[in-house]
């Protein structure tokens, strides 16, 4: 690991300049077509926690299990435990996760957290 030191916005930016164009082996462009993959959603199955590396659905299967690792209540403790029990009360994607009933979710998480997540996902928020 190395520390650069720049005085300003445009002197760092001419310096990462420098060093992309220095650089040999790395991708210079980003990868068009894991750019195009953002925004779709996947669903929350026991694929997106295997171990098995599919370039084409890393972002399918991933991207859910981020975001639901960063809800209230989830953590990459009980992560497992919520895809595994969801699917016993036939939660699959998020929009079941959001209709469930705090019960259930409490089957998954315990009660505690299942208050904090049932909370979060239930809470009316004004469109302006």
């Amino acid at each position: 690991m190395q520390i650069i030191w720049s005085k300003g916005p445009r002197h760092t930016a001419s310096i990462f300049k420098q060093l992309k164009n220095t650089q040999t082996g790395l991708q210079r462009d980003p990868d068009l077509q894991k750019i195009a993959r953002i925004g779709k959603v996947g669903s929350l199955d026991n694929d997106a926690l295997s171990d098995q590396e599919d370039e084409q659905d890393d972002f399918n299967r991933f991207m859910p299990i981020e975001f639901l690792k960063r809800l209230p209540g989830i953590d990459s403790n009980n992560i497992k435990e919520v895809v595994k029990v969801g699917k016993q009360h036939n939660i699959r994607t998020m929009v079941d996760l959001c209709k469930a009933d705090e019960e259930t979710i409490a089957k998954m998480i315990g009660q505690k957290k299942a208050k904090q997540l049932y909370n979060f996902l239930s809470r009316k928020v004004d469109v302006v």
